[in-house]
């Protein structure tokens, strides 16, 4: 059940980063001119570089337990 809380949060923030990008306030909505599915490809590839939130928070999650199992001596896994 907390995927999906994660997953609405990461939703909601890529919303919010969308709206900022187009110049979207409370009283007015721009139309966007760009897909943000081509926004969010890489500097390389055209786009302005912005992470996808969900994939980014998954690979964090993910380096995270490796460390947990294979770093022992960090003091934060041990606590």
């Amino acid at each position: 059940m907390q995927a999906i809380g994660f997953q609405k949060v990461c939703l909601e923030i890529e919303k919010l980063i969308q709206g900022l990008i187009w110049g979207n306030t409370a009283d007015h909505r721009s139309v966007s001119l760009v897909k943000w599915k081509e926004i969010r490809q890489p500097l390389r590839s055209g786009g302005l570089g912005f992470w996808h939130l969900k994939s980014f928070n998954q690979a964090f999650i993910m380096k995270l337990g490796f460390q947990l199992i294979h770093d022992e001596q960090k003091l934060w896994v041990q606590v």
